[in-house]
């Protein structure tokens, strides 16, 4: 049984014990006056318990995307990180960003394993690494603050992951 619980159930069985014996000894007055210790007992386990079952469902609600939503100024990026801890970008959602570029058949073309398709839908995903070589090629304004996010939120820290988190071995 979880702390929280048990602390309340027994500050219950406290209360309850309270005002039975305050309506005993004292009648309807006590019991009315032992309102304000029982509401004083049960007010913090049952904020904390509000709290815990609050914070649960929103946990339970994220855990899909937890630790894999990315977002450049408002557009969603999906971004798979496989088991090497190497991040891969959805190559949909960078051209919503920057608009028409490099067809999939010239990304596989140009960057071979770094190119590769995930999912159901075979939707084509490039590395974090092989997009910021991408971008580095690309001169527009968009591109080059797009690049920046990507290094920062997405390629450097799978890096400092690979660095120290080892390899599974097989």
């Amino acid at each position: 049984m979880n702390p929280l619980w048990r602390q309340l159930a027994l500050r219950s069985v406290g209360c309850a014990l309270l005002a039975w014996l305050a309506w005993y000894l004292v009648g309807p007055v006590g019991l009315a006056v032992s309102a304000g210790a029982v509401g004083i007992a049960l007010a913090k386990p049952l904020l904390e318990l509000a709290s815990e079952l609050f914070h649960g469902l929103r946990a339970q609600a994220y855990r899909d995307v937890e630790g894999q939503y990315y977002a450049y100024r408002g557009t969603p990026v999906r971004v798979l990180e496989d088991i090497e801890h190497v991040r891969w970008l959805r190559m949909a959602d960078v051209r919503k960003v920057l608009g028409a570029g490099t067809s999939d058949a010239t990304l596989a073309t140009l960057h071979g394993a770094q190119c590769r398709r995930h999912g159901p839908r075979k939707e084509t995903y490039l590395s974090a690494d092989a997009l910021l070589q991408q971008l580095a090629r690309d001169s527009r304004a968009e591109a080059g603050r797009f690049r920046e996010w990507v290094e920062r939120d997405v390629a450097y820290p799978a890096r400092q992951l690979r660095a120290r988190v080892p390899a599974p071995e097989e």
